[in-house]
Formats: structure tokens, sequence, C-alpha cells
């Protein structure tokens, strides 16, 4: 390693004691993701602790937090699944955060018309937009004069 001793996987993380994660302490992706260079390539750290924990990843499986703690990287907290695993465990731990959107008059006047009979966390769901976006519609503190619809 051009006069750098490898350190150790251990050496890697800190075991943290309420959680039981293992907390990678090295590089990581602006999303909170362990980083590792394994052989001249950037490896997601859970990904590696999988591997090293079980064996190689099947071709378009991804590996999953069980904690939703992207820096862990324990293998009892790691689990494989698709790209739709991955949504809907994000959508039912409600950890999705909508991106900004706009709507269309027509989607405003269907949460108007439901904003009594569901509520404002499942209205958000259902038009992809945050729940305080739903708040807003709902009290009327945003699209007093709608959009036009886009041809």
């Amino acid at each position: 390693m051009r006069g750098r001793v490898a350190l150790a996987w251990e050496e890697n993380w800190i075991p943290e004691p309420n959680t039981g994660c293992f907390l990678w302490l090295r590089k990581r992706t602006e999303k909170g993701y362990g980083l590792l260079n394994r052989k001249m390539r950037m490896q997601l750290a859970h990904r590696h602790a999988w591997e090293l924990a079980y064996g190689p990843i099947p071709a378009g499986k991804w590996v999953l937090h069980k904690c939703d703690t992207p820096a862990c990287v324990n293998p009892d907290h790691l689990f494989l699944g698709t790209a739709q695993d991955n949504f809907d465990d994000m959508l039912a731990k409600e950890r999705w955060a909508p991106a900004a959107r706009r709507l269309r008059e027509c989607e405003v006047e269907e949460i108007r018309r439901l904003g009594s009979l569901v509520t404002q966390e499942l209205l958000g769901r259902m038009f992809r937009v945050s729940q305080g976006h739903i708040s807003s519609i709902l009290s009327g503190r945003t699209r007093k004069r709608a959009w036009r619809d886009k041809p």
C-alpha cells in the first residue's frame, strides 16, 4: 500500500452499544454510506461487509439496512433485496422525503376533495409531495390561485 499499513477490517468501524450498529469510521458518501478502496475501485462498505460475511452478492441484488443507518456495516443489520424492496422498505419506514414538484390544478382539487377523508400523510404519498405541502393546500396558505395545467 505504498508506505501505509493496511488496516484490518475491524479497525475501520466502531460498535455502537445502543443499536448494535458497526459505524464506519473512514470515508463516506454525501448520504453517509461508508466507502473503501478495494482493488483500485471505490466500493460501498456495507456491500463489502455483506461479502465478507455471506459471500458474493447475486446480480441485481442490493444490500439493504434493517437499521436504516447508512454508516452501519454490521452484517446482522443487512439483508439482500431488489430496488423495489428498497423503495418499499423506505415507504414502510416513512423515510421518504419527496422532491418538490408542481401539482396540476386537477391534483390540487383532488387533494381538497380527499382532505377530510384521509390523512395528510397519505395524501402526500399519493401525490408525491410532503405532508407540509398538503397541509398548506388544505389550509389555504398556498394555491389560492392555482396554476393552469400545461398542455
